[in-house]
This record gives C-alpha cells, sequence and structure tokens, in this order.
C-alpha cells in the first residue's frame, strides 16, 4: 500500500455515493466506537505521515488536517483518507478511474437505450435521422414529449412488457451482497481500511492508525522515507502557486 503521486488518469469518487459509502464501510472495518472516537481523526494524521509521509495532495483550508490517496489491490481504485478533528469515519472515501464509473452504470445506460428505442419506434412522424440538424426548440419539444412519456407510469409499464425490467439498483443492498463493479470496489476498500490496522514504528513504539498499539515488528510497515524531515517555506509557497495536477471528477469531501 502506497500513496499515490499523480493519478494517471482522470478519476471521480466521494464520501458516499451510489458504489459506496465510506462512513460506513469504516465502521464495518473498524467498528463505531473506533472510527467515531473524537480524537480518531488526529491520531490517523500522525500515522499517515508515519507511514507513508507528508501528504501529497493537500485538503480544503476549511474542515480537513490533509488528504491522502492511498492505492488498493486494484489499481484502478484508490482509498481516500481526509484526517479531521473528528471521528476519522467521517473522513473516509474513494477515487476510482472513470472506466470504473462507465462499467457500473453500463447496465442502466443500456436500459434506458433501449427505453428511447422503444419510443421512437411509437413515434414515426418524428425523423430522428435529422436529430443533429434540429434547431435547439425542436430539440427541447422533442425532449419533452419523450421525459412526459419517460415519467409516466402507466407508459413505462407498458414499455417495460416489451423491453424488460429495469436493472436492479445495487446501493439499496449491503455491499456484500452485490455484484459486479461495487462488490469490487467495496471489498478492496474494506481491505484497505483493515490494512491500516498494520503497525508502524516510531523509535520503538508501534502506532496504527488509532494511535498506539501493541508490539508486532514481524507484520509492521516501513515508516516513510519522508517522515521526519521538513518542508521548507519556499517549497510550500510555489506548490501553493502550482495549479492542482491531480483531476478529480466531483471528488465529495465532509
Amino acid at each position: 500500500m502506497e500513496q499515490v503521486i499523480k493519478l494517471s488518469e482522470r478519476a471521480f469518487g466521494a464520501g458516499a455515493d451510489d458504489i459506496m459509502d465510506g462512513y460506513e464501510l469504516a465502521i464495518e472495518a473498524w467498528s463505531k466506537e473506533r472510527a467515531k472516537a473524537p480524537n480518531s481523526g488526529l491520531l490517523a494524521f500522525a500515522y499517515l505521515w508515519r507511514r507513508f509521509g507528508p501528504p501529497w495532495h493537500g485538503s480544503d483550508p476549511h474542515k480537513d488536517l490533509c488528504g491522502y490517496i492511498l492505492t488498493t489491490a486494484e489499481p484502478d481504485v484508490f482509498l481516500t483518507i481526509h484526517p479531521k478533528g473528528a471521528g476519522l469515519a467521517y473522513g473516509v472515501g474513494y477515487l476510482a478511474y472513470e472506466a470504473v464509473r462507465k462499467e457500473h452504470g453500463r447496465p442502466r445506460m443500456e436500459w434506458e437505450e433501449q427505453v428511447w428505442q422503444h419510443w421512437m419506434a411509437q413515434h414515426p412522424e418524428i425523423a430522428f435521422d435529422s436529430y443533429e440538424s434540429w434547431k435547439a426548440s425542436e430539440r427541447r419539444r422533442v425532449s419533452d414529449l419523450f421525459y412526459t412519456d419517460r415519467e409516466n407510469e402507466s407508459w413505462i409499464a407498458i414499455a417495460c412488457k416489451s423491453i424488460g425490467e429495469p436493472p436492479d439498483r445495487d446501493d439499496f443492498k449491503p455491499w456484500r451482497e452485490r455484484t459486479g463493479v461495487s462488490l469490487r470496489v467495496n471489498q478492496v476498500l474494506f481491505d484497505a481500511l483493515k490494512e491500516l490496522e498494520r503497525p508502524v514504528y516510531v523509535r520503538d513504539v508501534a502506532i496504527n492508525i488509532f494511535g498506539r498499539c501493541d508490539d508486532n515488528r514481524d507484520a509492521a510497515a516501513e515508516p516513510s522515507k519522508y517522515a521526519g524531515y521538513g518542508i521548507s517555506q519556499k517549497a510550500l509557497d510555489e506548490l501553493i502557486a502550482e495549479p492542482d495536477e491531480v483531476e478529480t471528477s466531483g471528488e465529495e469531501r465532509e
């Protein structure tokens, strides 16, 4: 497990969305007592700095101390931790490359395309082959006609008899009962959270993400080679002046 220096592709993510819920996952992995302890976010900061070094991506100046993007067992999924002066559970989230979101949404998008095709077949009077050349007003008119039917429960019920029912919504199920992308993402994030219970040593004192822990040098992670070094004010000033190099698509922060 490593801290990400720079994402190689555009990514999206959140503290919670239809794929995962960082708060609930943290409670399950660590227990409510530990994950919501008032100082757990502050203790996590010490561990993350010691094990992974300074946070390369920072955070916002309002709520979080910093922000870490950490690798998981899947190369396209990342665990995000934003320690703050509150329970650690409130700072857990994720990022993933856009292909993950597309794969997750594909069944629903394919079904919606079938709905559209079904509706077009019922309106032979509309020349859909010229859609791209329509004026904006004509596009709005056709769109209004379509969504009037699409949002009509009676019409969509009849349409489903022809095209089939929509795919199940995985986000209404416990993550272990899901399939496909959501199950894969939740599993690797859960495993990554458990990995943060692995100790790292500060001299002869073992700590994990919740602070002091039992000695276990055989299982201990190596501390970051950057831990303990200062950062010059000049270097930070230059970094602040640079544009953000990490592109995300709506990463939600607590």
